[in-house]
C-alpha cells in the first residue's frame, strides 16, 4: 500500500522512514481511509517489537508517516538469501514475532497479515513487526464487519470465509509464518487459484520437509494452523512455548518485555489491575497476602509500617527546680518531668547579592 522514503529530522539530526501513499493509491479514499488508520494504531502502541511512530503530517496533499528507521531485512528476504533458519534462530524469531502480536491482541488489536515480508530483523537479532495497513480493533470488525483482505497464502479460513475474525486469525498466521521459517515453504500446497486453494487441504507434516525438528514444536505449529480458531493457542500460550522451548533446546531463556503487563487499552481501561505501592510494606512485614485496593478508592493517608527502631528507655524526671529559681515558676513542671515549652523562634535569612568572597547573612532589620 505504501512507499517508503529514507529521510532526515532537521530538528533533532536523526535518520527516519518516511511513508506515504504510492502514487496508483494516493486519489482512492478508501485506500487513505487505510493508510491514516494505520498511523492511528501504530501511534497508540510502544513495545520493543513494533515500529515507533514520531508524527502525521502532509505537504502537497500527500499523507506521510513518520517512523523509526529499522535497519536490516525482511525474513522473506533473508529466507531467500540464507534458505531455512537454524531451529535456535527460528525459536528466538518466533518467539519475538509472537509476543509482540500477543501485545497487540492485549490492547484489542488484530493484525490480520501476518507473514514474513512484514516483519524486519535487525544486524543485531532483534525482530520489528510492521505494516498496520490491515489491522483492526475487535469492536471495529464486530460491529462493521470486515472485507477480505490479507495475502492469499497465510490467511485463516475464518478470514476468507467468515462470519468472524478473532485474535486466533493472526495465530493462524503465526503458524504459517514459523512453519515457513523452518523449510522455506508454505505447509499447503497451492496449486489452485483463488482465495478457496489450500481451505479444505490438510497440511503437509513439517517433519516430511525437514528432519531433525522437535515432535513438541511440530506439534505446537501444526497446532497453530489448524481449521477450528477454537483448536488454536493464543498468542501469549505460543510465545510461553517457544521460550520453553527454546530453554530446552538452546540452553537460554527468552524473557517477555518489560512493560508488556502493564500498557493500557485504546479505550482507556486498565488490562491489569496495578497492584497499589502503598500495599507493598504491609504485604512484606506480614507474610500475608492482602487484597490490594482497588483502582477506585482511595489509599490510606499515611502507611502504618512497624517501627524497626529499639525503644528509647524513658528519661527521668527532673527533681531539681529551674535554674531561674522558683520565682519564676517552672518549680513544679521540673518536678512532673517536664521542661516549659522553649518559645517557638523565626530566623529569616536574607541573601545580598555581592561576589561569592562577600556574601553575608543576617537578619532582616
Amino acid at each position: 500500500m505504501g512507499v517508503v522514503y529514507l529521510a532526515t529530522d532537521t530538528r533533532l539530526n536523526r535518520q527516519v522512514a518516511q511513508k506515504m501513499l504510492s502514487e496508483a493509491l494516493r486519489e482512492n479514499p478508501e485506500a487513505r481511509r487505510l493508510f491514516l488508520e494505520e498511523a492511528r494504531a501504530m501511534a497508540t502502541l510502544t513495545h520493543p517489537n513494533l515500529v515507533a511512530v514520531h508524527d502525521v503530517t502532509s505537504f502537497d496533499d500527500r499523507d506521510v508517516i513518520i517512523t523509526e528507521l529499522v535497519r536490516g531485512k525482511n525474513l522473506d528476504e533473508i529466507l531467500e538469501a540464507n534458505g531455512p533458519l537454524e531451529l535456535d534462530r527460528a525459536l528466538e524469531v518466533g518467539f519475538q514475532l509472537a509476543n509482540a502480536v500477543a501485545f497487540l491482541h492485549e490492547q484489542g488489536i488484530i493484525h490480520r497479515d501476518l507473514k514474513p515480508a512484514n516483519a524486519i530483523l535487525e544486524p543485531e537479532g532483534k525482530l520489528k513487526l510492521i505494516d498496520f495497513g490491515l489491522a483492526r480493533s475487535v469492536d471495529h470488525l464486530m460491529a462493521r464487519g470486515t472485507a477480505v483482505r490479507g495475502t492469499p497464502a497465510y490467511m485463516a479460513p475464518e478470514q476468507i470465509l467468515g462470519p468472524q475474525i478473532t485474535d486466533k486469525t493472526d495465530v493462524y498466521q503465526l503458524g504459517v509464518t514459523l512453519y515457513e521459517l523452518l523449510c522455506k515453504e508454505l505447509p499447503f500446497e497451492m496449486t489452485g487459484s483463488g482465495l478457496l486453494a489450500h481451505i479444505n487441504k490438510p497440511a503437509i507434516e513439517l517433519c516430511t520437509r525437514r528432519a531433525g525438528i522437535p515432535d513438541e514444536f511440530q506439534r505446537l505449529v501444526h497446532r497453530c494452523i489448524l481449521p477450528e480458531p477454537d483448536q488454536r493457542p493464543t498468542a501469549a500460550e505460543l510465545a510461553a512455548e517457544l521460550s520453553s522451548f527454546c530453554k530446552t533446546y538452546c540452553g537460554h531463556t527468552l524473557a517477555t518485555p518489560l512493560g508488556h503487563r502493564t500498557r493500557q487499552r485504546r479505550d482507556g481501561r486498565s488490562l491489569n489491575k496495578l497492584r497499589n505501592l502503598y500495599d507493598l510494606p504491609a504485604l512484606f512485614h506480614s507474610g500475608t497476602t492482602r487484597r490490594p485496593h482497588s483502582l477506585h478508592t482511595r489509599p490510606p493517608r499515611r502507611l502504618q509500617r512497624p517501627d524497626r527502631r529499639p525503644a528509647r528507655a524513658p528519661e527521668p524526671a527532673l527533681t531539681h527546680p529551674h535554674p531561674g529559681g522558683p520565682g519564676r515558676g517552672h518549680h513544679h513542671r521540673a518536678e512532673r518531668g517536664r521542661l516549659p515549652h522553649r518559645p517557638r523562634l523565626r530566623h529569616h535569612l536574607r541573601a545580598r547579592s555581592h561576589e561569592r568572597s562577600r556574601r553575608r547573612f543576617g537578619r532582616p532589620g
